[in-house]
């Protein structure tokens, strides 16, 4: 199972955004994670992505993880995540009916 976080946040708070990242919670040992990918969009501010792999019986405990790490972020100004589960093809096949 894979979870892709997105983040966001103004230019402005870069520097603070920084300073945290070091400080940021431990994720499971059970989780991989791939990133974070940074980019900033002009007028819109810095967007980062992550990959976040794990095996799916560990579901539960992998969104708990990843919302405490991205919760500490919290009062960096402007600071927003987004949290998705997403889905390898076999496995949305599976759901269909069709792997």
């Amino acid at each position: 199972m894979v979870i892709i976080g997105m983040t966001s946040f103004p230019l402005n708070s870069a520097v603070e955004a920084g300073k945290r990242s070091p400080d940021l919670p431990p994720l499971g040992d059970f989780i991989t994670r791939i990133g974070p990918y940074i980019n900033s969009i002009k007028g819109e501010g810095v967007q980062g992505i992550t990959i976040f792999e794990f095996d799916n019986s560990k579901m539960v405990e992998a969104m708990t993880s990843i919302g405490n790490y991205y919760v500490a972020m919290r009062d960096v100004p402007g600071f927003s995540y987004s949290i998705n589960a997403v889905f390898e093809v076999q496995e949305a096949l599976g759901m269909l009916g069709l792997a």
